[in-house]
């Protein structure tokens, strides 16, 4: 209940405020709770959609920018010394499910 309520927090509150040194701070202690993991000296920034955190890593050195979307789903582990551009998108869908709806219909 309590992940819930902070992602929540996270989601209406925090993803809001302004990428100043505030913003990012208090994004970044609420991020370290709902994540998986998160590295040192990552940032994300503000209008960033996170949606099911705990299938989310990020390592050292992790720059989100403004308005990506994170769907942890599945796993998402976003290595060390990496930059997320703008409105970029990251889904996970499992091969696996497709293969089996696309089999079943065809197959």
């Amino acid at each position: 209940m309590l992940d819930l309520i902070m992602w929540l927090l996270y989601a209406h509150l925090l993803s809001k405020i302004p990428s100043y040194f505030l913003g990012n701070v208090l994004r970044l202690i609420l991020l370290m709770r709902l994540l998986n993991k998160t590295g040192d000296n990552s940032t994300v920034d503000s209008g960033c959609k996170i949606y099911y955190p705990q299938g989310i890593s990020l390592g050292n050195n992790v720059v989100i920018t403004q308005n990506v979307m994170l769907d942890g789903r599945g796993t998402i582990n976003i290595g060390d010394d990496s930059l997320i551009g703008f409105e970029s998108l990251f889904i996970f869908v499992p091969f696996e499910n497709i293969w089996e709806n696309i089999s079943g219909k065809f197959g």
